[in-house]
């Protein structure tokens, strides 16, 4: 199963990467600092499933994971040693790693694929000696591999301590997978041979570690290893600046370190790095650039510096080609000296973009455009000019962007916080048209931004409680992480503080496939790095709030198609729950290690696997029989590793009178509610506080006298017309009615205001609620959508009121 964004592009960006091809071999030099290098001979040898067809050749691809895996790579071609067997001899740097893939070329082009049928993103070899590498191409199309195979799986730790190392990037025969927070990684299907194994950190903080393993059929091998810490290395690099730069424009440095920008995976248009994630240069008072990295030793860094993204505005050579930087990091502090040669590429041609944006847009939103040369790219901030007026200068790819589209948006939330004109998943944009090269300066008039209209509305407001029972005031962020949320969340967590929250609630992922060789593992395409709960931890206390962890699985590719497709076997049932487990063990483990006083586990992603669970579609779930048993144990491993409150997550539905039995071992009980409250549309605030209370007094109740447990309520309403029926006005329920593109759903943001106004003064009346969550919050902009997010809409208003009536 695939799991790639842009695969319905790939044949383009591929045709566009034989553009970009060069024959170069890695060669690190910089422009002041000059490393000398030894290089050694490396020989690789192939083999390929099959023999090639007339007039099919093999190539291995060098890969620029910097500009874009698919789009800057160097490509050799191999000589046939035998009908199934290729070589190539390379000479390369010692000291470094490169990242290459098999490819062969004939009538069609076909990338070497893995186990489970993706494509291969790239291999990693460290060079460190003249060697020979066997590598074994799987297949070259989607379907999974059925031969031969074993398993091969250990534990990662520090050499030098014994403590296990989490998010340690493993490769082998072109899959990758991470370490979990024990240190613990595994290759499931592995074609029996010998194969290289390269393991590295995310962000270079550890050396990294490559041995050779045998895999034997039907067999473990172990394969558990330390890995030594790295010294920090302070560099200084002072940067030169072609005459085009206009004086005090924002220069990123992008590199192939998650620090610099870099998120180990594909993201839109085949580009690896989130620019507004990247360090910004400081310009000096000559007129250069410079910043200061402390970088870890030994690491093989490669980089780049671009006023916009890794191919959009970075720098070129004179002769308009990419340019990615290379330097192995010394042993001591150094200085270098970087000379950019140009942004032109070889049209030597700038275009000069000035937005006039309305009153209404926030002052500390960031404005960011978004090019679809062949796909929709990534968003990137452009420069303030001032409250009402940005500016931006284009130079490069002028090739690939001439009649190509682009669009404004807020906070790189393109898809959700747009220009009115240009707004949606997949709108029609502008078109920018070069063709005579005369236009030096496009003036655009952004009228109005989509989701940002004044909206009133009445809060009713009520009597003061007498007692404060409502302890937990809380927003819970997007169950989908999104990386471009991190440089904008601080904002969006201070507004959450400031309407009266005292807690958020974060849900961290590992993604779950059903592909009997995909075990249950973090996928940095859909999941968060622990780096990224840091920083959202961090932000949260900043803002003055509490931090609750609550891992969901990221259910590939829906809730709803997963459990569709699940097989439901007891043997599949046994190999979930032991997923499930590990990734709650996981997280149960770091929240432990950081000090978060709250974990809650449980909730809707994961309803059918309760003992005598439903499936999303009412049908039984058949869940062994031991699965009261399961649910115990995994409760107990929890309690024995960790020491803070547990919560669980229960799901309102009909049935909640016979919930699970395991619940009396829950320190809080978390009751997620998006049923339908009242069958009027549009309803009344009063009507939906009487069904809320009926629900309460006669269903919710019974937990909480039976358990003795404090009971939060998570609302779950979306702002759409219908929200309180739960959409039964359309036919579906308003989850899946919000995430089909077709639906014939319309905004409306009052009525998810009545819901929240009514079941707040409900609950409110009811002394034995201790909480409120806010679920589906977006910490990164303020938009009227149709999601849950209150963020920005009348609903927020009544939170607010609300949270702050019960301080």
């Amino acid at each position: 199963m695939k799991l790639s964004r842009f695969g319905l592009f790939f044949s383009f960006i591929f045709s566009l990467s034989l553009f970009f091809s060069s024959c170069s071999i890695i060669n690190p030099l910089q422009d002041g600092y000059e490393q000398k290098y030894s290089y050694s001979d490396i020989l690789f040898k192939v083999n390929v499933p099959s023999s090639l067809s007339t007039g099919e050749e093999l190539y291995l691809e060098l890969l620029d994971e910097v500009t874009g895996i698919p789009l800057n790579p160097s490509r050799f071609k191999m000589s046939l040693i035998n009908q199934s067997s290729y070589s190539l001899n390379l000479p390369l740097a010692v000291g470094t790693s490169i990242r290459y893939r098999y490819l062969k070329i004939g009538e069609s082009t076909a990338i070497e694929h893995t186990v489970v049928g993706q494509p291969v993103r790239y291999r990693l070899y460290q060079v460190s000696s003249n060697d020979i590498v066997i590598d074994t191409v799987t297949s070259w199309n989607e379907n999974s591999f059925s031969g031969p195979s074993g398993e091969i799986s250990g534990n990662i730790f520090n050499s030098q301590t014994d403590s296990p190392l989490s998010e340690i990037a493993v490769f082998l025969n072109g899959m990758r997978t991470f370490t979990a927070h024990d240190g613990y990684y595994k290759f499931e299907n592995v074609p029996v041979g010998e194969y290289n194994l390269t393991a590295m950190h995310i962000d270079g903080l550890y050396k990294t570690f490559q041995q050779r393993a045998v895999v034997a059929e039907n067999s473990v091998t172990p394969a558990s290893f330390g890995m030594k810490a790295a010294k920090t290395i302070k560099i200084k690099f002072n940067v030169k600046v072609p005459e085009e730069t206009i004086p005090g424009t924002p220069i990123r440095m992008l590199g192939n370190l998650a620090s610099l920008g870099y998120t180990h995976y594909d993201i839109s248009g085949g580009t690896g790095i989130i620019p507004s994630t990247a360090p910004v240069l400081t310009m000096n008072e000559n007129g250069d650039y410079g910043i200061t990295l402390s970088l870890p030793e030994g690491y093989h860094l490669r980089y780049k510096f671009s006023l916009g993204d890794s191919f959009i505005n970075s720098e070129h050579t004179q002769g308009g080609e990419f340019r990615t930087r290379e330097l192995i990091i010394p042993d001591e502090d150094i200085f270098v000296n970087d000379i950019i040669e140009t942004w032109f590429d070889q049209q030597r041609y700038a275009l000069n973009f000035e937005i006039s944006v309305p009153k209404t847009t926030p002052l500390n939103d960031l404005v960011t455009i978004q090019f679809n040369p062949f796909t929709w790219m990534e968003p990137f901030p452009i420069w303030k000019s001032s409250d009402s007026l940005w500016k931006y200068r284009l130079y490069n790819p002028m090739e690939f962007l001439n009649q190509s589209q682009y669009r404004f948006c807020r906070n790189e939330q393109c898809g959700k916080a747009d220009d009115a004109v240009t707004t949606g998943e997949n709108p029609v944009g502008y078109v920018l048209d070069l063709g005579d090269k005369k236009i030096t300066t496009i003036k655009y008039d952004l009228k109005e931004w989509s989701g940002l209209m004044d909206i009133p509305y009445q809060i009713k407001p009520i009597p003061a409680p007498e007692t404060n029972h409502i302890l937990i005031k809380s927003f819970e962020l997007d169950s989908k992480f999104d990386k471009h949320w991190i440089p904008y969340i601080q904002q969006g967590l201070i507004d959450a503080g400031v309407s009266g929250a005292n807690w958020i609630f974060f849900s961290p992922s590992w993604t779950f496939v059903n592909e009997p060789a995909h075990s249950a593992n973090f996928n940095p395409e859909f999941d968060p790095f622990t780096m990224d709960i840091q920083k959202i931890n961090n932000s949260v206390m900043q803002a003055g709030m509490y931090f609750a962890l609550f891992p969901q699985p990221n259910l590939y590719p829906s809730l709803e198609t997963y459990w569709t497709q699940a097989n439901l076997t007891y043997t599949w049932w046994q190999k979930w729950m032991d997923d499930y487990e590990r990734f709650i063990i996981n997280y149960a483990d770091f929240a432990e290690s950081n000090n978060i006083s709250t974990i809650y586990i449980g909730g809707k992603f994961i309803l059918p696997s309760y003992p005598n669970g439903f499936l999303p579609n009412g049908n039984p779930s058949n869940t062994p029989l031991n699965f009261p048993d399961r649910w115990i144990g995994l409760i107990e491993k929890v309690r024995s590793r960790y020491h803070g409150q547990l919560g669980f997550a229960l799901p309102y539905s009909e049935n909640i009178k016979t919930p699970p039995a395991f619940l009396d071992k829950f320190d809080i009980l978390y009751i997620e509610m998006d049923a339908s409250l009242s069958a009027s549309n549009p309803p009344s605030t009063d009507e939906i506080k009487d069904r809320m209370g009926q629900i309460l007094d006669q269903e919710i109740y019974e937990l909480y006298e039976t358990l003795g447990k404090p009971i939060i309520l998570g609302l779950d309403y979306y702002s759409m017309d219908g929200a309180a029926s739960n959409c039964a006005n359309l036919g579906d329920i308003c989850r899946r009615v919000a995430s089909n593109p077709q639906s014939l759903s319309t905004v409306d943001t009052v009525e998810q205001a009545d819901i929240y106004h009514g079941i707040f003064q409900a609950s409110l009346e009811r002394s034995w609620i201790s909480g409120w969550v806010s679920k589906g919050y977006n910490p990164a902009v303020a938009v009227q959508d149709q999601s849950s997010s209150v963020h920005g809409k009348p609903a927020y208003q009544v939170t607010s009121y609300f949270y702050h009536l019960s301080p």
